[in-house]
């Protein structure tokens, strides 16, 4: 039911990679497109979130007043964030928005990254690429051999176009090789796989998951800081979990999406700033 968004997003993603053969370029490309479009939804979100905090001393009035009285408390409480245009749900929206575009670009990333096998997703295999000439079957069986006995398991790319004669140049680029090179890091793998490996390689991915924490806080901090009055306790519990969230799933997730967690967390305090 998705997969025509996901081929949308991998689309896009074949044509920056075509303006600019580099992956982490394409990846940022798309991201700054994505929270250009989503904007004008996460500025409303975020204006309704700090003027709900505004209106704390308000609430916590119709509270004292209405204490005794539920139903009176609720049209009173919904009559005053009508007037002043607001959502009690404002400081979830930028989540929410966020979070299926967040689940497309996973998947996209999985995606195009895919291995495929008779035993399984993840478990590889020598030779991916399918357009090839029947005739050199024995040579392809060789390459094939070889790169297996190497532990080289290419890439066998979903989403992108693969028609022979009309592959992208990310598709004919990603299937001949095993690793998504960016400024010497490996877009297709997660910062724990490459920690379990070698810990002095996995140093990079650990600073982009660090990164990520990092703007998280800042994010909430800078939210925080255009605020006047209380905050409900709701508020708290977001601003406390949320910038501690990503970072954990960060260490889980392909480098290629942490990329776009900092990029979009950039974005987002510069149009926080605005």
């Amino acid at each position: 039911m998705l997969d025509p968004i996901f081929n949308l997003l991998a689309g896009l993603l074949e044509w920056f990679y075509s303006l600019v053969p580099s992956y982490g370029f394409a990846i940022i490309a798309l991201t700054t497109l994505v929270l250009f479009v989503l904007s004008p939804l996460t500025y409303r979100s975020t204006k309704s979130m700090v003027s709900m905090r505004r209106l704390q001393p308000q609430v916590k009035r119709l509270q004292k007043k209405h204490k005794g009285d539920r139903e009176k408390l609720n049209q009173e409480m919904m009559a005053l964030y009508q007037e002043h245009n607001v959502s009690p749900l404002s400081g979830c929206l930028p989540i929410l928005i966020q979070s299926p575009v967040f689940i497309v670009m996973f998947r996209v990333l999985r995606g195009i990254t895919r291995r495929s096998s008779e035993i399984g997703f993840d478990a590889g295999q020598g030779l991916g690429y399918e357009a090839v000439d029947v005739s050199n079957a024995g040579s392809i069986w060789q390459q094939f051999t070889d790169a297996s006995a190497n532990g080289a398991r290419n890439f066998n790319p979903e989403y992108l176009h693969r028609e022979i004669g009309n592959e992208s140049q990310m598709y004919l680029d990603l299937v001949q090789d095993n690793e998504m090179q960016w400024i010497g890091l490996d877009l297709s793998r997660t910062p724990f796989e490459v920690l379990q490996d070698n810990i002095g390689a996995a140093f990079p991915y650990l600073v982009m998951v660090a990164l990520v924490a990092f703007l998280g806080w800042y994010q909430q901090r800078q939210i925080q800081g255009r605020m006047t009055g209380e905050v409900s306790s709701q508020q708290q519990m977001i601003m406390r979990i949320i910038p501690w969230m990503l970072p954990v799933f960060s260490f889980t997730m392909p480098a290629g999406l942490v990329l776009y967690f900092i990029v979009s967390a950039l974005l987002r305090i510069l149009q926080q700033a605005y």
